[in-house]
């Protein structure tokens, strides 16, 4: 399948590890221009070298900062444009599921995952846009099936993404004519170094792959990988007739038509 991915530039948020890690590397053996971000700049920086090493010591770029903070966003973007004059994708990997359950969660709690995985995708995707009418390009938001269906996860995460892939439908038809695409990506279990579920599998290995053998029909963790193969395709000119789709990448876990 010819994606057609080779010069584009692309911004992935939360990209130093994890599943943002794994998407931006997949963009760089397509031959996209990738920046890569994050909060801690040793690992941004390692990252974007091991990109880098990927595509013969060129084709990515880093930023080390808060994309959550509007003036760290205008600071990220800035750089990009500098760097390369244009931007084909952007794809919001930004939030965080960790915090307080139940229904008598703190104002703070709620406030902080809103803000966490709500908010910052809204700031991301309004810095983006002006770019990438300059393109018609597209965004990829990675949401949760979290927000689809009700897991045990935080009520203010669940509630957050939910949101989430609400902002990837509205901001799909807002932006049509404009010829900018808006899809979503929603992963399920997704294992990698640092992730919740290697917490999990730390504390209680025996418990945790009861769970996901008795949850997920295909009896295993998804890999970050999997995710970034959902979201190239959806980047890419093979998915020209997509937006607003939320594409679910979960091993059947999710019940919901």
């Amino acid at each position: 399948m010819q994606l057609d991915l080779a010069d584009k530039v692309v911004l992935v948020s939360g990209s130093s590890r994890g599943i943002g890690k794994a998407i931006a590397a997949a963009f760089v053996r397509e031959g996209a221009r990738v920046m890569v971000s994050g909060r801690n700049a040793d690992s941004v920086a390692r990252t974007t070298s091991e990109l880098s090493e990927l595509a013969n010591g060129k084709n990515a770029i880093s930023f080390a900062g808060d994309l959550t903070d509007p003036e760290e966003i205008n600071r990220c973007f800035d750089k990009l444009i500098g760097s390369w004059n244009q931007l084909d994708v952007v794809v919001a990997n930004i939030g965080s599921g960790r915090g307080e359950r139940g229904w008598q969660a703190s104002d703070a709690a709620w406030e902080r995952l809103i803000q966490a995985n709500l908010t910052s995708t809204m700031r991301l995707c309004r810095a983006a846009i002006p770019h990438l009418k300059r393109t018609r390009g597209n965004v990829v938001i990675v949401g949760s099936i979290a927000g689809l269906e009700h897991l045990g996860a935080p009520a203010a995460y669940e509630v957050a993404k939910s949101a989430v892939i609400s902002l990837g439908k509205y901001l799909s038809h807002e932006l049509a004519q404009d010829d900018i695409r808006v899809n979503t990506v929603a992963p399920g279990n997704i294992l990698f170094p640092g992730s919740v579920w290697e917490d999990k599998l730390q504390k209680n290995r025996t418990e945790t792959m009861a769970l996901i053998e008795t949850t997920v029909p295909m009896k295993r963790f998804g890999s970050p990988e999997e995710i970034a193969s959902a979201v190239l395709f959806l980047a890419s000119k093979q998915a020209s007739f997509i937006t607003g789709a939320c594409l679910v990448v979960d091993g059947g876990q999710t019940r919901s038509l």
